[in-house]
């Protein structure tokens, strides 16, 4: 007699589920990781040119080319206003990565532990199949017991 689990066909479509769970779930970690790195490239990027800025002024106060710098630092402020201002977006839109994440996150959980549930369900009924099996495997033992002792009491005689 061999072990059969009513609920596989669910059991499976389950763990189906808690793998498609598993890929968005890397999707959307990745989708932050790369937001992530967009926002410390553009502070990277503002860092590049406070350094250059800073550069141009150590440069210029000993050769002194006064009307370039200003028009250089002008663009280096007007850069770095706009920076400011796309680091904002962008810091919308990590927070937008990082909420579907934790969305995604859950529902890898809840996924996990519907599979979990019928899997402890699939090892109860298993153990409950073994347990009937050596019940009827005691019960015959015990009937070809019972038979061989009455074949010897009729053998003996009174």
């Amino acid at each position: 007699m061999k072990f059969r689990f009513r609920l596989q066909k669910v059991l499976e479509h389950r763990k189906r589920l808690e793998d498609e769970a598993k890929r968005k779930y890397f999707e959307a970690v990745a989708r932050t990781q790369e937001a992530k790195d967009k926002l410390e490239a553009m502070y990277k990027a503002i860092d590049a040119s406070r350094n250059r800025a800073h550069q141009m002024l150590s440069g210029t106060q000993s050769s002194g080319g006064g009307h370039e710098l200003i028009l250089s630092l002008q663009d280096t402020d007007l850069f770095i206003r706009g920076q400011n201002i796309r680091i904002e977006q962008q810091r919308l839109v990590v927070r937008e990565c990082k909420q579907a994440e934790e969305i995604e996150q859950d529902q890898l959980i809840q996924a996990a532990k519907d599979r979990q549930a019928l899997e402890k369900l699939r090892e109860k009924k298993l153990q409950e199949f073994r347990e009937g099996i050596e019940r009827k495997e005691a019960a015959e033992v015990d009937d070809l017991n019972i038979l061989r002792g009455v074949g010897r009491d009729r053998a003996e005689g009174p």
